[in-house]
């Protein structure tokens, strides 16, 4: 469901970025004092604005897939019709020198978003081969 959101919906969210940060790093969110407080980690912190900006959503994938590769781009939309922001990500390999594992794609409006997507499909096991 919360993936389907992040690819299916356009612009930033704050409600969807405080679901994403309870989902993928388990951070508990907060609203009492100040609005979009997250506890992970042992610090609270405004919650990232994962559907707004590109270096949130990177800052997201660094956290949740360590040492993982990555690609974005930006098409025309003939890629997969209706969207025109690609992120793809993989596994590491043992060896530097070898290919990397398969590609996992997030598609979305907007590159957070795609970004966002092809994080929560690799951390939820949905890769594509």
């Amino acid at each position: 469901a919360l993936l389907a959101q992040v690819e299916k919906a356009e612009g930033p969210d704050r409600e969807l970025d405080a679901r994403i940060a309870e989902v993928a790093l388990g951070a508990a969110i907060y609203t009492e004092f100040s609005p979009w407080q997250m506890s992970y980690g042992g610090v609270t912190r405004k919650v990232p604005k994962y559907t707004a900006k590109v270096d949130a959503a990177l800052a997201l994938f660094e956290q949740v897939l360590p040492g993982w590769g990555h690609s974005l781009w930006r098409g025309d939309g003939n890629y997969y019709p209706g969207h025109n922001r690609e992120g793809s990500i993989w596994r590491p390999t043992p060896r530097g020198n070898e290919p990397p594992g398969p590609h996992i794609h997030g598609s979305a409006p907007t590159l957070p978003r795609a970004i966002v997507a092809a994080v929560l499909r690799a951390a939820a096991g949905k890769g594509e081969g």
